[in-house]
């Protein structure tokens, strides 16, 4: 199913068009603030759907975006798609895992680098805040891609991207790597009591 998936968000405008469909009808309804959540593919939809016309002026504000583990081209991140979403969006955020087990299969199989499996190469230039989670091992199951759904830090975090619309730098229970680049100050599996 993930190659079906993948054909039809690259291969075909029509699930990309559908999302921009959805965008525009909530601001036609008066919704006037949207935050993006989106994980592994989702990000591809919301990356393509932004690159629309009718994105421009049709869609409500986007207010933050936040790309969980995204399975996304990291030449193609780093080259059009942080730039993009930046000046979209004054809160964009991508979580990345060196050791997620589905990217590394994405890796494996589409022979492309994944963004979400790469937090030190993701560019910074674009001003989006970048964290690798790789650190935040306690709840890790086998595959470690969807760990922001049970990990009691990393929600508490999601939550403050999308209640405060805060920055990186402005959010509790992060440690400064150097430009926007962040990790989680969290145990690990092997920290114990003194």
């Amino acid at each position: 199913s993930y190659f079906n998936g993948k054909r039809a968000i690259y291969d075909d405008d029509a699930v990309v068009n559908l999302f921009v469909d959805f965008l525009v009808e909530l601001k036609r309804s008066g919704c006037e603030e949207v935050h993006l959540l989106v994980h592994s593919l989702g990000a591809a939809v919301v990356c393509r759907a932004l690159e629309k016309p009718a994105s421009a002026h049709g869609v409500p504000e986007l207010a933050t975006i936040t790309l969980l583990h995204p399975d996304l081209p990291l030449s193609d991140f780093n080259a059009k798609w942080a730039y993009l979403l930046r000046k979209r969006c004054p809160v964009v955020t991508v979580m990345a895992d060196r050791r997620d087990g589905a990217l590394w299969y994405s890796e494996f199989f589409n022979r492309v680098r994944a963004a979400g499996r790469r937090p030190r190469d993701i560019t910074t230039e674009a001003d989006v805040d970048v964290l690798d989670v790789t650190n935040v091992d306690a709840h890790r199951h086998a595959i470690g891609h969807n760990m922001f759904t049970i990990h009691p830090c990393i929600t508490r975090d999601l939550r403050a991207i999308v209640a405060d619309k805060a920055r990186a730098s402005e959010r509790l229970g992060l440690v400064h790597l150097g430009g926007k680049r962040w990790i989680y100050r969290a145990p690990t599996r092997r920290s114990k009591n003194p």
